[in-house]
């Protein structure tokens, strides 16, 4: 319920009467048993004649708040709405869906044009608010976009925010085996065990397997084999602009006497996440680029001069090498 609502269904008709300097707590607690009892203007029939105890609560705060910037004017001395009785808040409680129910519903979800979206959902956790951030930044509309992996790179920093996440919890059961072969490797005994999810390629869903964990400072810990690491991301906006983009360009008129390094350097950099802006204004224009991408992935994948060695990773975790300070 929005403060408008609030201010005009609720409060002005039973306090838009009573002058401010002669409101009173009992006045303000007279109003919220009120609602409590016989608040509600529609629907009586069907959820009785109170209101909830959450639209309570949010009339009291968005009172509150008024009076409070009264006192900081000095049009009254104190607020009356300090100190009132309330209706204890509750928490509702989580409802999670099963594997069996997640199954259905990405399988709706591909005859509905939403299976990507919905498994993002489901394997990071997002709020439909952050979902929805992502569909206004890409709300441009680009018609090529057949693949999770598209949104990290016209999205800045999803990458590193949203689709690490997204493959842990799609690769939970490799990651856990690979944390538990290496544990046992040299001697450590786990915490305990607990129930994981992790997707299974065959079957297409979610499945749970009960999986023993260690800890460290009593945080759970989920080690990743080092040959799994890469110095950059893959699927992101600056690979898609240089391996594709400006390789296009570079055999359009003006272009072709210049090296790719080149024309990389001579782009606008009006802000920092100018290279986003580029891939989706260059999609726009000619969205089969996105195709030659895809396409391309695969050759990512193959190059090893994107891992990192033994070196780099002691410079990442330590800052300086093992050989160093051992």
């Amino acid at each position: 319920m929005s403060y408008e609502q609030r201010i005009y269904n609720y409060i002005i008709p039973a306090l838009g009467d009573t002058p401010l300097d002669k409101l009173t707590q009992n006045d303000l607690q007279q109003f919220y048993t009120d609602l409590k009892q016989n608040g509600r203007i529609k629907n009586t029939s069907y959820y009785g004649s109170g209101l909830s105890d959450q639209t309570v609560r949010g009339c009291h705060t968005t009172l509150r708040s008024a009076l409070e910037m009264a006192v900081s004017k000095k049009l009254i001395s104190r607020n009356p709405a300090d100190g009132c009785r309330l209706p204890p808040a509750k928490l509702r409680e989580m409802q999670v869906l099963t594997p069996e129910e997640v199954q259905r519903l990405l399988i709706q979800a591909r005859e509905d044009s939403c299976y990507e979206l919905l498994l993002l959902e489901i394997a990071t956790g997002l709020r439909r608010g952050e979902l929805l951030a992502l569909q206004c930044k890409l709300a441009n509309n680009i018609p090529s976009i057949s693949r999770i992996q598209d949104i990290s790179i016209f999205v800045e920093d999803f990458a590193e925010d949203c689709m690490s996440d997204l493959l842990t919890n799609i690769l939970r059961l490799p990651l856990s085996q690979f944390t538990a072969e290496l544990m046992r490797t040299y001697d450590k005994t786990p915490t305990s065990k607990h129930i994981i999810k992790s997707w299974d390629l065959h079957a297409h869903s979610w499945v749970e397997t009960e999986q023993p964990y260690w800890t460290v400072t009593g945080q759970k810990i989920l080690l990743v084999p080092k040959w799994w690491v890469r110095k950059n991301f893959l699927f992101k906006a600056h690979q898609y602009l240089y391996g594709v983009i400006i390789e296009r360009m570079k055999m359009e008129p003006g272009y072709e006497n210049l090296t790719k390094i080149d024309v990389w350097k001579n782009m606008e950099r009006d802000f920092e996440h100018w290279e986003y802006a580029k891939v989706i204004e260059y999609t726009q224009r000619h969205p089969d680029a996105l195709s030659d991408y895809h396409t391309r992935i695969p050759k990512y994948y193959n190059r090893s001069a994107g891992c990192m060695d033994d070196n780099d990773l002691d410079q990442a975790v330590y800052g300086r090498l093992i050989s160093e300070i051992a």
